[in-house]
């Protein structure tokens, strides 16, 4: 008999592991149906009877039901606040509506669509498939006592929200796939993320208005370590995004059209490489003013500029190599009369097809150091390419295994 014992001892250490992985021991679902047909009619009944690992399915209708809670920081009313370690939210489509049916007003201060933070235990969010409209934040999420967050938003709508997503992460991950983000009622953001090791925004659509009164920004990174922006499209609005901090962003694959002031900002202390995008009617590619930054343009091109492609105040490593750019009332590279410079740069803008074979036309849209002492950079051109420069894609790989 004692020969048998390992083997009946891994039969046992077997049978625990099945039903540790079976789909009921990895989670209940929950439905929520405002026709009573499912186990609650309000979210927030249904996310209090559920347990980490579980599923909140919503069936169509529009979910307005709020409760007021307090948390360090801030105060308000929430539709759905999330406690669990892990939840996944999952509606039924656009007709699952989260929000109230009127504009959301600054007079109605922060009310939040769903609301997740490691202050109250949740640290792994799952959103899927669902609309938030007129709220004043979409989805908030904050974690600041654990590195080890996760928040995954796809397939999801969010119409005129004061900001769509903001996302406070300290050290962990973010990814938005496949979401559309359409309208502001003021001057807020659709999606800022904050302090992630890893964000990946994928296949989303910003839509802004026209001639808005606000100066409407669409995302903006801020200290994150990592960050892809892929596949996006970008329409209106005063700027596309910003990148402010962060120690790697790469934005690639994307169309920006109609942005008043500049589609891509590399502010202070960011690294930022735009790759293989599209940039037309807009005011400039990119705006610099600070010299701690760094901004690589490869493979993108540039039709239909307001102002100049590209407008320098301030500048670290810049480089702007095999594109195809174009000129605007103030020509194609405009270095701002600053101050008085005591050392003149150098901005690597060769390789570039500018519209023309013909330098002295390139010359002439060039405002820098050769026509003003106060410009303190001086831009290097050539070699230039006198035919359109070819694109290429990028492969999603790499991109996938940081998730993995």
């Amino acid at each position: 008999m004692k020969s048998i014992r390992p083997a009946a001892g891994i039969l046992v250490s077997l049978l625990v592991v099945i039903v540790i992985c079976t789909p009921e021991a990895r989670g209940k679902t929950w439905r929520v149906e405002k026709d009573g047909s499912g186990d609650y009619t309000i979210i927030q009944d249904a996310v209090d009877a559920a347990a980490s690992g579980d599923t909140i399915s919503i069936g169509p209708g529009r979910f307005n039901d709020r409760r007021y809670y307090s948390y360090p920081g801030w105060s308000d009313s929430v539709i759905v606040t999330v406690f669990q370690y892990e939840l996944t939210i999952i509606g039924s489509g656009p007709e699952t509506i989260l929000g109230q049916d009127f504009p959301w007003t600054l007079e109605q201060g922060r009310p939040k669509g769903i609301n997740a933070n490691d202050y109250i235990g949740n640290h792994i969010l799952h959103v899927n498939n669902l609309r938030i409209e007129n709220m004043g934040d979409g989805i908030y999420t904050s974690y600041e006592y654990s590195n080890k967050n996760r928040v995954t938003i796809s397939d999801c709508e969010f119409y005129n929200n004061a900001s769509a997503l903001p996302l406070i992460g300290y050290g962990g991950t973010a990814e938005i796939v496949h979401c559309s983000f359409i309208d502001q009622p003021r001057d807020y953001l659709h999606i800022g993320a904050f302090h992630q090791q890893y964000v990946i925004i994928e296949d989303c659509q910003f839509q802004l208005g026209e001639n808005q009164d606000w100066r409407q920004h669409q995302i903006n990174l801020t200290d994150v370590s990592s960050a892809t922006v892929i596949g996006c499209t970008f329409t209106n609005g005063s700027i596309g995004a910003t990148v402010t901090g962060s120690t790697n962003t790469e934005i690639t694959q994307c169309t920006f059209s109609g942005q008043e002031l500049s589609s891509v900002i590399a502010a202070i202390a960011s690294n930022v490489h735009v790759d293989d995008c599209r940039f037309s009617n807009i005011g400039d590619v990119t705006y610099s003013y600070t010299k701690d930054n760094n901004l690589q343009m490869t493979n993108s091109s540039v039709e239909n500029v307001n102002k100049s492609a590209f407008w320098v105040l301030d500048a670290g490593f810049f480089s702007i190599n095999n594109n195809d750019i174009s000129k605007g009332i103030d020509g194609t590279v405009q270095v701002e009369n600053a101050f008085q410079c005591n050392t003149i740069s150098h901005l690597d803008f060769t390789n570039n097809y500018w519209g023309t074979d013909n330098p002295d036309s390139i010359e002439a849209w060039i405002h820098d150091y050769n026509d003003s002492d106060k410009a303190c950079y001086t831009i290097d051109y050539q070699p230039f390419r006198g035919v359109s420069t070819p694109t290429k894609k990028r492969s999603m790989g790499s991109l996938k295994a940081m998730f993995r």
